[in-house]
């Protein structure tokens, strides 16, 4: 690999974001593909019309793709940009999802204390 895509590389730049953030970069491909999922599930998209492969061509053709992807996902990360701050901080570094972990390994333990020791011959 050539220094410089290297470095870029390793800058994070070959990944896009919906949102800012550590943990939400995203491939470019799928960054196009979840764009426009959201335009095929949105108010005039096609999911729930029609499936017909010539009807989701002229639908696919008729937004202009790339200058309206490419807009939109500019849009899209300045707004959340402006909207929340940076998360630097995985979901399961934070407080309330270790807590909930906690819990769910009572309530686990809990439910295999109750059920029979296959070990045990006591029985």
């Amino acid at each position: 690999m050539p220094e410089e895509v290297h470095e870029h590389f390793m800058k994070g730049q070959h990944t896009m974001h919906h949102r800012s953030g550590l943990f939400n970069g995203i491939w470019s491909d799928m960054a196009i593909a979840t764009t426009f999922m959201r335009y095929g599930h949105g108010q005039n998209g096609i999911i729930g019309i029609t499936l017909r492969p010539e009807t989701l061509k002229t639908w696919a053709y008729s937004m202009h793709a790339c200058n309206k992807v490419v807009g939109n996902l500019d849009l899209m990360r300045d707004h959340e940009q402006q909207k929340c701050p940076s998360q630097t901080h995985h979901n399961e570094e934070m407080k309330a999802r270790m807590k909930s972990d906690e819990e769910d390994r009572k309530h686990l333990r809990e439910k295999l204390e109750l059920c029979i020791d296959p070990l045990n011959n006591d029985l």
